[in-house]
């Protein structure tokens, strides 16, 4: 199931909760980096919704292959991702490696 050659396709992600109930989460993409679209909804597209056990603080909760739409990101292309629950649920952590907006997170270079 994969994209164009070169690239990669995202067809499945990990996210952070404090929650081991069941959740609801959605997933929505745009092309380039988030910033200036923090409160522009025109600008994102919904990749899909999911309800899923969430794994708690400690362990990543997987949002699996069939969740989402595959999204492929061509060699050079920025890509931004907003993961968002009806409820305030999601664990954020602060950067670990010095990450900073704009910084390239998995590259096969």
């Amino acid at each position: 199931e994969g994209g164009p050659e070169g690239g990669i396709t995202v067809l499945a992600m990990e996210m952070s909760t404090t929650s081991t109930d069941e959740i609801c989460v959605e997933v929505y993409s745009k092309q380039g980096t988030h910033v200036g679209s923090e409160d522009n909804a025109s600008g994102w597209t919904m990749l899909g919704a999911a309800t899923l056990t969430g794994q708690g603080a400690g362990t990543g909760t997987r949002i699996l292959p069939g969740s989402l739409d595959p999204v492929h990101i061509a060699p050079g292309e920025r890509r931004a991702f907003y993961v968002t629950m009806p409820e305030p649920l999601i664990r954020y952590t602060q950067p670990l490696r010095g990450e900073a907006t704009g910084d390239v997170f998995a590259s096969n270079d």
